[in-house]
């Protein structure tokens, strides 16, 4: 799927709340094969109008770290984590519309920096890919972002890699 601007990688489960990931999300999400290698493009755009990929990640509690790269592990840019056994990425402006409080200082109400990755200025591609099989020990979910920083006109590449359960 294609971003421009500050995107957030996390579960979804952190950014939508009541109604709106127990009866909009779910539902919709269980409608659908959840099966998909490369993550679903459809369910936020049509349960929320809002451009966002999501992907089954086979089992939930779980963290990755997302490293700035092509294959290689490069720098550090951040975690994430799932609860919910889904991952997904949004913009950030998207994310605040459905939760103002995300990106807060947890005693605020909001979810701590290793919930969260944030890629600012990106303008590109991202697709997620579960790369193992169909069970808790061998299953790992990777973001794979190709593009460019909107300022600098630089490219911009990462992906995660499971680093914990």
């Amino acid at each position: 799927m294609k971003f421009k601007g500050d995107i957030v990688i996390t579960d979804p489960c952190y950014i939508l709340e009541g109604d709106d990931y127990d009866k909009k999300f779910i539902n919709k999400w269980f409608s659908l094969n959840r099966n998909e290698t490369l993550g679903n493009e459809s369910v936020f755009p049509e349960v929320f109008g809002v451009n966002a990929i999501v992907s089954d990640t086979i089992y939930g509690d779980w963290s990755c770290t997302v490293y700035a790269g092509a294959k290689s592990k490069g720098k550090k840019l951040g975690e994430f984590c799932a609860d919910a056994g889904l991952v997904c990425v949004m913009t950030v402006e998207d994310a605040k519309r459905f939760n103002p409080t995300f990106f807060n200082l947890k005693e605020d109400g909001g979810y701590s920096e290793h919930c969260y990755t944030v890629i600012k200025d990106f303008e590109g591609e991202v697709v997620i890919s579960n790369v193992g099989g169909k069970s808790t020990f061998d299953s790992d979910v990777r973001v794979i972002g190709t593009g460019k920083n909107m300022n600098t006109n630089r490219s911009l590449t990462f992906f995660s890699v499971q680093t914990g359960l």
